[in-house]
């Protein structure tokens, strides 16, 4: 039997959102996206407040990594908090006449 070749690519895994240098990879085509995540610390790997984006569009985390663009840079991307100010949420800053009147 002859063994199929497997095919890789380079993938540059920027961080800016959490101030790390970015991670060069080379990883088989073949795998979905969120295979680059193994790159990452183990902490974050346990959070939802992230996603990856190419070319500034959201990936899906099960797309295979030979569908990303020529250019092979990936960002991992904060996701922006919700809550305080102006949509009803607590910001801390609230007026002292609602804090006397408690």
């Amino acid at each position: 039997m002859e063994k199929r070749a497997t095919t890789t690519r380079a993938v540059v895994l920027r961080l800016d959102d959490l101030s790390l240098p970015p991670r060069r990879l080379t990883v088989p085509s073949r795998l979905p996206v969120s295979h680059l995540l193994r790159a990452l610390p183990q902490p974050l790997l346990e959070s939802s407040s992230f996603y990856l984006t190419a070319d500034g569009r959201p990936l899906l985390l099960s797309a295979p990594v030979a569908s990303l663009p020529p250019s092979g840079s990936v960002q991992l991307r904060l996701r922006a908090l919700r809550g305080g100010g102006g949509d009803g949420g607590a910001t801390g800053a609230e007026s002292r006449d609602c804090y006397f009147s408690m």
